[in-house]
């Protein structure tokens, strides 16, 4: 009972120090000084790093902030109710970071630094991460192929949200391996049959066409260099 009751006080105070940071007073505060602030944090920038686990597996992000100047405080805050996520990045050497581990959901970091001189807890600058998640269509045996392993639809990581459908998806990248033959492709096979083979003899004549005509030119003429050979070598005898 008495843990519960010290975890509900900590979060209660918590929770309203950080309301009363945000709500901290600017009376202080002068042009010159935030033109000062405003310098401090030019180089300032934030960006997310992949987290992995033992097997070498994406198993969460790292949202960084880099080059924050001392007596600055550093607050986060996430733009979706689903998955709200806020509170402060604990800055050593001018680097901080917080854990994410969902990988399903793209959403946004709101990242606000504040100044901390005495009467002018100013907001100073806003930086803006956007959290990817992992596109299941890359998974797609179309995608295997070089012609489309580089499609915005093949990326296994993504910003954006990608309105359509699976079907829809596939058959855009189906379309787009028809069209492409000067790439060949993986040994998955997508739509075997007679079209895939004719599509495929087609890729390599395209591909190797120079190499195929002067191979050709060149056994003609050896062809035709022994034949003059044994022509003249049966001249006393029989061929």
């Amino acid at each position: 009972m008495k843990k519960t009751l010290n975890f509900a006080l900590t979060f209660l105070l918590g929770m309203f120090g950080v309301i009363g940071f945000v709500k901290a007073d600017t009376s202080k505060c002068t042009s010159e000084m935030k033109s000062e602030f405003s310098k401090s944090v030019a180089s300032a920038s934030a960006s997310y790093e992949f987290v992995y686990d033992d097997a070498g597996n994406v198993k969460g992000f790292d949202i960084t902030v880099y080059n924050i100047p001392d007596k600055m405080n550093v607050l986060y805050s996430t733009n979706v109710e689903e998955n709200k996520k806020s509170g402060s990045i604990k800055i050593e050497n001018g680097k901080g970071k917080v854990y994410d581990d969902n990988l399903t959901d793209i959403y946004s970091y709101s990242i606000e630094i504040y100044s901390l001189e005495t009467g002018c807890n100013y907001k100073v600058k806003t930086l803006k991460v956007v959290k990817p998640k992992r596109n299941t269509y890359s998974d797609s045996v179309y995608c295997s192929y070089d012609e489309t392993e580089k499609s915005s639809y093949c990326e296994e990581w993504i910003t954006r949200e990608i309105n359509k459908s699976l079907d829809e998806v596939e058959e855009i990248l189906k379309k787009n391996l028809v069209k492409s033959t000067t790439t060949e492709a993986t040994s998955k096979c997508v739509d075997c049959g007679l079209d895939s083979i004719g599509y495929s003899l087609k890729d390599f004549y395209k591909k190797y066409k120079y190499t195929i005509i002067i191979a050709t030119v060149l056994s003609i003429v050896l062809v035709g260099f022994a034949i003059v050979l044994l022509i003249k070598s049966g001249k006393g005898g029989v061929i």
